[in-house]
């Protein structure tokens, strides 16, 4: 019967070989958000990275990749952190640590925050009436 231990012992050797270990993705949900979030494409998550969004949001859980045994790639890791708060519904994300430090002890990450806007963002079509447009009151 084979162990745990022996398992384990196996997949460390086979990162160590270069056999390549994933990147590890976690998200921690820190409160309940204040309307119903899905999963959404990635392509619709909003990466930010000094400023937080415009519209009113929650802070709804954080998240974070960890490197595996791949060199450090700032675009990978973010497009990791993407398609990870896409798929617990997450409308942005704002980066919040880059750690580029990896030895033997630790290995690089990419954290972040999971926003998710209180109020659906409007269409572009319905967004401010151009110049042009005369805006008559009711």
């Amino acid at each position: 019967m084979v162990s745990l231990t022996d398992v384990w012992r196996g997949l460390v050797a086979a990162c160590l070989l270069g056999a390549g270990c994933a990147d590890t993705t976690y998200y921690t949900p820190l409160v309940m958000p204040s309307r119903a979030i899905v999963p959404k494409p990635a392509a619709e998550v909003k990466v930010l990275t000094a400023m937080p969004p415009e519209q009113t949001f929650q802070i709804v859980g954080t998240l974070q990749v960890i490197e595996g045994s791949e060199d450090f790639d700032i675009n990978r890791m973010v497009g990791e952190l993407r398609e990870h708060a896409a798929s617990v519904g997450c409308d942005a994300v704002v980066i919040t640590s880059v750690d580029r430090r990896s030895n033997r002890y630790t290995q690089s990450s990419v954290q972040g925050s999971c926003v998710v806007y209180l109020q659906p963002a409007a269409p572009a079509s319905a967004a401010a009436p151009k110049a042009s447009e005369t805006v008559r009151a009711p």
